[in-house]
């Protein structure tokens, strides 16, 4: 709590400065630790604050174990190319909904996309799962494609430094061009 953060540094002569913006209600933060959390701990559960830190350590403990798991599921399945990451369309909507989550948001982030939503998983997710070989999903700085068996997750940043596959027009003549006659 801030008072046992409070004894504990006074305890050791170690001073500490107080943010205004702590005591500043426009910010959900503080209507939370001010107003809803004492209510709540009043009204509904005395112990709320401790619960609340419980949880907190069992949902982070496991983070830790999803993600060493989920990061060697996707050394295992992906191939990483050119800014991104590919994989089988049939290895992702195998996989058991809870894993499959994880990993679509895994190869999200490290494609250079931000925390994906829930949305943007699900959509990933259709994508693998759909009878149609091909399909697209735009991201905040991702783009999903299904290409045939193949699901690719390109960053944005790789997206701008490719060059256009098609010119917007053909030369009529292609200079310095060399012409053999075979005889």
């Amino acid at each position: 709590t801030r008072a046992e953060v409070e004894e504990f540094l006074g305890a050791r002569g170690i001073g500490w400065r107080e943010d205004a913006s702590n005591q500043d209600r426009r910010f959900a933060r503080n209507r939370i630790r001010r107003d809803l959390l004492p209510q709540l701990a009043r009204e509904w559960n005395p112990g709320i604050a401790k619960g609340l830190g419980q949880l907190a350590d069992l949902a982070g403990e496991e983070e830790l174990w999803w993600a060493a798991k989920i990061g060697r599921l996707a050394g295992k399945l992906a191939i990483e190319e050119d800014g991104g990451f590919e994989i089988r369309a049939a290895s992702l909507a195998s996989l058991p909904v809870a894993v499959l989550r994880r990993l679509v948001r895994s190869l999200i982030q490290q494609a250079g996309g931000g925390p994906a939503e829930f949305d943007h998983v699900e959509k990933v997710i259709g994508l693998a799962r759909s009878e149609r070989g091909s399909g697209c999903v735009e991201l905040p700085g991702v783009r999903v494609e299904r290409s045939f068996d193949w699901i690719r997750f390109t960053s944005a940043a790789a997206l701008q430094n490719q060059p256009d596959a098609v010119p917007d027009a053909v030369p009529d003549a292609v200079p310095d061009a060399v012409i053999v006659e075979v005889p």
